[in-house]
């Protein structure tokens, strides 16, 4: 009996020893396999809502060196949102494009990454009321004097506080600025350029700023946003309109550069920023809709040498010799016309013609309407002409 039990319970530890084998080994294979295929799950993340049924999952491969993103595959998602794709993963960057949702979205697996990930999508809204601006910062890191030109840099944080990706709805005949997700930037405003953490969108201009069609899914994403303004004088208003509010905002100018008032500002601690020391600005808690009439002042000005540089690039200049140079020439003509009279006379009908002419002529080439070749050789013709003729009046 006894030897019977030992059999038994030999029997029942190798079992189980086979039993834990197998599933240890079943456990790695399938490790192994989830980590050379790409899969994953697509998440509905606004509450109440389900996943669309035609969703699509496109699978891209990175070829960095070659600068190409090439399409490998697409599946669909099944019940749960799950879907797999046949590819063996290798050691490239890969993209997954999600198609069939409120908007275009996508995810890149990096070579050092499993296969595995999850995507999160929402149902949308074309209300604005939960977008916000957390923090914004406005920075002059250039001021040129010479030209009177200021560079901006601006970096917003935008907040979606729901469970819904806002998206303008763009089909709308009645749509106006006031239903996009916009910045308002000094009037006469040039060379802008935005970046931003947002899907992808577009970017429409006015001259006091910019709106954007960007959807802002639920979370934080940064904005970054660069241009330029020229400057009359010394000074210039800014009314710098918050649509969205701000729990924080930052306007820094270098030091000795010149100062800004608002009375929704106010100056702290300076900053030091590549080895440029910066005058800080700042308001809090400002409320949607707030505009806060910054007033920039002691901008720096061209010195009297960077004056009259400008004065001749400008082209003033240049009119300015030329207009004088016919003037003269108009009275060096009369000149050699009548300095032989003793009593003046007009002049021909023809001469009047030919003057005629060269004002024009003058004037075509301060347009850059003509050559200066031409120029020259036209206007030596026309010249000589009415000499010419008045030296046959007076023979």
């Amino acid at each position: 009996m006894g030897k019977e039990q030992h059999t038994f319970r030999k029997t029942i530890s190798s079992i189980l020893f086979i039993l834990i084998m197998t599933f240890y080994f079943s456990t790695i294979v399938e490790s192994t396999e989830s980590t050379n295929i790409i899969h994953g799950r697509i998440l509905m993340g606004t509450k109440g809502e389900l996943l669309p049924d035609n969703i699509i999952v496109k699978l891209f491969k990175i070829e960095e060196s070659f600068n190409q993103i090439i399409e490998i595959e697409s599946t669909k998602i099944d019940e749960k949102g799950k879907f797999e794709f046949k590819h063996e993963k290798q050691n490239y960057t890969y993209r997954i494009l999600i198609i069939g949702g409120e908007y275009i979205d996508y995810r890149d697996i990096l070579p050092n990454e499993n296969g595995y990930i999850e995507i999160t999508i929402f149902s949308s809204t074309n209300s604005l009321k939960d977008i916000s601006i957390l923090n914004y910062s406005i920075m002059l890191p250039m001021i040129n004097s010479k030209d009177r030109n200021l560079g901006f840099l601006s970096v917003a944080k935008v907040n979606n506080s729901s469970d819904k990706v806002w998206i303008p709805d763009i089909k709308n005949p009645n749509l106006t600025g006031l239903d996009l997700f916009r910045f308002n930037l000094p009037e006469g405003y040039k060379s802008l350029s935005v970046e931003s953490e947002l899907p992808e969108g577009n970017i429409m201009e006015i001259n006091t700023g910019f709106a954007m069609t960007n959807p802002i899914p639920p979370g934080e994403y940064s904005i970054i946003m660069s241009y330029e303004l020229e400057y009359n004088k010394n000074n210039f208003n800014f009314p710098l309109r918050l649509p969205f509010g701000a729990d924080n905002i930052k306007i820094m100018i270098p030091t000795d550069e010149g100062f800004l008032s608002s009375k929704y500002l106010k100056k702290t601690e300076n900053i030091f920023i590549n080895n440029t020391n910066f005058e800080v600005f700042e308001g809090n808690k400002i409320d949607r809709g707030s505009q806060l009439d910054v007033s920039f002042n002691n901008l720096p000005e061209p010195t009297l040498q960077e004056k009259i540089i400008n004065f001749i690039n400008n082209g003033s200049f240049s009119i300015v010799l030329i207009s004088s140079f016919s003037i003269t020439l108009i009275i060096v003509i009369i000149f050699v016309i009548y300095k032989k009279k003793s009593t003046p006379k007009k002049f021909s009908d023809s001469q009047k013609k030919n003057i005629l002419l060269i004002a024009n002529l003058d004037k075509d080439y301060e347009l850059k309407k003509i050559s200066q070749k031409y120029y020259q050789s036209r206007r030596k013709e026309l010249i000589n002409q009415i000499i010419i003729r008045s030296t046959n009046n007076e023979l």
